[in-house]
C-alpha cells in the first residue's frame, strides 16, 4: 500500500504541482509499518537507501568504535532519511522508529530520476536537506557552548516549530516520545541532569509536563533562555526551476510508466 506524499518538508519552501506529487508517489516503494522501538537501518548497511517518513517519530544514531552510541537527529513525518548517507558505499547512521512509524524506500536509481526529470523538485530536496544541516549546527553550537537549560529550551522549541510545519497551527502543547535516557543523548547530559534541569523549568513556569506531555507556557522567556536566534525560511525562491513543459510533463509520464512496470 502506498500512502500519500508527505509534502510538509518540501512545501514550506514552494508548492509542488499535482504533476511534481505524483512522480514522487510513483517513486517511492508501498509503505510499511514498523514497530516502536525497531531498527528502519542499521549504521554499516551496504548500498543503503532513503526512507520517506510518513508517520511516526524515528531517530538518527551514530555508533562509535568504542561501542557506544549517539542520537544526532530526529526525524518527523515528511522527512527523506539517509541523505548523509549518499556519499557513502555504507550507511553511516542507523535509525530507531521511537514510535510506530510509516517509512517508503527510495532507491538511489529512483532519486537519479526525479533529479533528470524534476528539477525543481531535486532542489527542493536540496534546500530542504540545508536545513536540516542548519538544525545540526545550532545543535552542535548549543551543546558546546550553552548550559544545560538553554540545550533544552532550544530542543523544545525546535521540535514545537517543527511539528507546527506540519499542521500550520502553532501548538503550546506536544509530546515528545523520548525518554529522558533519549533526550539526554540528544542533548550530551545525563538523565539525572535532564530529569533535575526539567523540575527546574517547571518551577520556573517555563514548562508544564505530564510524563511526555510538554506544555510551553513562556514561548518569548524560553526562546531568550535557549540563545538560538529566530529564523524565518525564505519562501520566495525565484532561482527555482520553472515548472516542466508540456513536452517535459510527456517524458515525465513515460519515466513514470517505465517505473510502474
Amino acid at each position: 500500500m502506498t500512502a500519500a506524499f508527505p509534502d510538509n518538508r518540501l512545501g514550506a519552501f514552494a508548492a509542488l504541482s499535482d504533476d511534481e506529487r505524483n512522480f514522487m508517489l510513483d517513486l517511492i516503494g508501498p509503505a510499511r509499518t514498523i514497530p516502536s522501538g525497531s531498527i528502519i537501518q542499521e549504521q554499516g548497511l551496504p548500498d543503503p537507501g532513503l526512507f520517506v517518513l510518513h508517520s511516526g517519530w524515528a531517530a538518527g544514531t551514530i555508533e562509535l568504535i568504542n561501542g557506544s552510541s549517539q542520537i544526532v537527529k530526529i526525524h518527523l513525518p515528511g522527512d527523506l532519511m539517509g541523505t548523509p548517507s549518499l556519499p557513502y558505499e555504507r550507511a553511516m547512521e542507523s535509525f530507531l522508529a521511537l514510535t510506530t512509524v510509516e517509512v517508503s524506500e527510495l532507491s538511489l536509481t529512483a532519486l537519479g530520476k526525479l533529479f533528470a526529470t524534476h528539477p525543481r523538485v531535486g532542489a527542493l530536496l536540496f534546500v530542504s536537506a540545508q536545513e536540516e544541516q542548519d538544525f545540526l549546527i545550532e545543535r552542535l553550537a548549543s551543546v558546546g557552548r550553552t548550559e544545560a537549560p538553554s540545550r533544552m529550551a532550544a530542543l523544545l522549541l525546535h521540535l514545537q516549530s517543527r511539528l507546527a510545519a506540519q499542521v500550520g497551527i502553532k501548538s503550546r502543547r506536544l509530546e515528545i516520545p523520548l525518554s529522558q535516557q533519549q533526550l539526554g543523548d540528544v542533548l550530551g547530559l545525563s538523565e539525572i541532569h535532564v530529569n533535575r534541569v526539567l523540575q527546574q523549568m517547571e518551577r520556573d513556569g517555563f514548562i508544564r509536563r505530564d510524563k511526555r506531555q510538554f506544555e510551553i507556557l513562556r514561548a518569548e522567556a524560553l526562546r531568550s533562555l535557549a540563545g538560538i536566534p529566530n529564523r524565518k525560511l525564505r519562501r520566495d525562491h525565484a532561482w527555482l526551476p520553472s515548472p516542466r513543459s508540456d513536452e517535459a510533463d510527456a517524458r515525465a509520464r513515460t519515466v513514470r510508466m517505465k517505473i510502474v512496470r
